[in-house]
């Protein structure tokens, strides 16, 4: 069957749901912006949130569960598959967080006033400019954050945020009134995450810090063209500024403007030619990539006609199931699902009640729950058990389930649910002890010393040969190794990274796996252990 496909039906099959797509998707997320953040005021959204990670997000899903199929129909390398999901991706995106950047900037009414005591605290506008106004030079707030400054964490940046009360004239700090109208300075600087480097980076974040206090001391504000600083990334930051100047019984009766730069007038620059341009040039890039790139007409064919597209579905709604079954606890296998599950859910809820979703400050995690030396002395020892199901950002979570799915699901078939759930809590409270015992007291998070534990097992039973298969044996010994290894050679590395935790962790499952397990009856047919497995996954109903 070589039959050429015509232009129609390659724009009715690829370009016109891309341009749908495209445009509806934009448009819909748009009217929500405006109604839900802007016109109602329900809820602020950080910035980042707004117009990067949620278009990025949508077109995601949009690509992988709706676009990948038909781009699978193209004769193309598999790299190449990998480019057209991101191109697809990304002019779904990007005219997306440019129009929700345009959005927010044009909604945003400009207050001219005399003094700062005329702000309206109740109803704040986004923008402000001030004639007359007198910032002291004393009586500030600080507060700090430390963030990831690149991709493998060899790098982070460290922030200093100042604030200070704005009033109406050089007689006001006198007079006893409320500080409502605060103004904020922040100060930033990158530093080497490396245990090697640790004590010159300390040296020079101290002198970073004492330049910082000179230089706002000296620091003329400018207050013609200022911005309410709410749905600002830094906002929790300095907030945290202002409070630790002046304690705040209520954050809604405090407004914080910042700085900005140039002029209220070309504040929107060209962002709607940016957003027509990007718009326009990503619908011609993806036409010519659906005009010119080769299809097989036999899968195109099977596509596009129904009756062979209703089977493919259903054989479709059977192999998605497979990927949900890891989350699904069971009667045999419930230990891992139920671990991967409380994960997840935990950080959700955390990201839900305006945690970072890269970089949780240290005071957060440590209201979750994280593990801090000098309360768990005062008898919170609760904090050993809750830290191991907390994240210190999306990236420390992934590598953990990551690496939870590798070793976890693969060795409950053979140990079983109880016994590594124990293991792995046992194994989680040991690496936490050891965090206590060799560490200076510092806020510490994460399933890492659990998992550890879980790998030290594995080790311990390719040692004394509980797997009766060698190739069993030697799959999970190759594995964790690697797995440990890396892990081990990382947290050498890494200033941030708990190295007594992970070590704990693995020794103590070791230990627990050669002291227990050769007198636990070994499994005699571990291939039809998984078949059981395998069977009762494939009863599970999913609606």
């Amino acid at each position: 069957m070589n039959k050429k496909i015509t232009i129609k039906k390659r724009l009715s099959t690829f370009y016109l749901p891309f341009l749908c797509f495209s445009v509806g998707v934009t448009a819909l997320y748009t009217v929500l912006h405006w109604l839900l953040i802007i016109e109602l005021n329900l809820f602020h959204l950080k910035e980042m949130y707004l117009i990067f990670l949620l278009p990025a997000l949508i077109a995601f899903l949009i690509t992988m569960f709706y676009f990948y199929k038909r781009i699978q129909l193209f004769k193309l390398l598999h790299q190449r598959d990998l480019f057209h999901c991101f191109v697809c991706m990304t002019f779904l995106a990007l005219p997306m967080g440019i129009l929700q950047n345009y959005l927010a900037k044009s909604m945003g009414e400009m207050i001219v006033l005399e003094y700062p005591s005329q702000i309206d605290i109740q109803h704040p506008a986004k923008y402000y400019s001030i004639k007359q106004a007198f910032v002291p030079n004393a009586g500030e707030g600080i507060s700090y954050s430390w963030k990831m400054a690149d991709n493998d964490g060899r790098k982070f940046s460290a922030n200093i945020y100042f604030a200070i009360p704005l009033y109406d004239s050089i007689c006001s700090p006198y007079t006893p009134h409320k500080k409502n109208i605060w103004i904020v300075k922040s100060f930033s600087e990158r530093f080497y995450n490396s245990r090697l480097e640790k004590e010159t980076e300390i040296k020079r974040m101290n002198a970073f810090f004492d330049s910082c206090c000179k230089k706002f001391k000296h620091y003329s504000f400018q207050t013609h063209y200022l911005k309410n600083a709410i749905d600002s990334d830094d906002y929790p930051y300095y907030a945290e500024a202002v409070n630790n100047a002046y304690s705040l019984s209520d954050k809604n009766q405090c407004i914080i403007l910042k700085e900005e730069e140039g002029d209220y007038k070309s504040r929107l620059g060209a962002g709607f030619q940016w957003f027509l341009g990007t718009f326009l040039f990503g619908n011609f890039i993806w036409f010519l990539l659906v005009c010119f790139t080769p299809i097989d007409p036999l899968p195109f064919e099977c596509f596009t006609s129904k009756e062979l597209r209703a089977e493919e579905k259903a054989m479709e709604k059977e192999y998605k199931m497979e990927w949900w079954r890891l989350f699904i606890p069971t009667k045999k296998i419930w230990a891992t699902p139920l671990i991967l599950d409380l994960n997840i859910l935990i950080f959700v809820v955390m990201l839900c009640c305006g945690i970072d979703c890269f970089n949780p400050q240290a005071k957060e995690l440590l209201a979750w729950g994280g593990l801090y030396k000098p309360l768990v002395e005062d008898g919170q020892y609760w904090r050993l058990l809750t830290a191991l199901f907390l994240h210190s950002g999306i990236l420390h979570l992934m590598y953990n389930l990551i690496i939870c799915i590798l070793i976890g699901l693969f060795l409950e078939v053979f140990v079983g649910s109880g016994k590594l759930m124990i293991i792995y809590l046992l194994t989680g409270i040991i690496g936490g002890l050891s965090n206590l015992w060799f560490n200076e007291p510092t806020v510490s998070v994460g399933a890492s010393g659990a998992i550890m534990g879980i790998m030290g097992l594995s080790l311990s039973l390719v040692l004394i040969k509980y797997f009766d298969d060698e190739s069993i044996s030697t799959f999970i010994g190759i594995m964790v190794a690697i797995l440990a290894g890396a892990t081990l050679f990382v947290s050498l590395l890494r200033s941030n990274i708990d190295i007594a935790a992970h070590l704990g962790g693995l020794i103590s499952g070791f230990v627990i796996g050669i002291a227990v397990f050769p007198w636990i009856k070994k499994p005699n047919e571990p291939k039809r252990k998984i078949k059981q497995w395998q069977s009762s996954q494939n009863n599970i109903n999913i609606e």
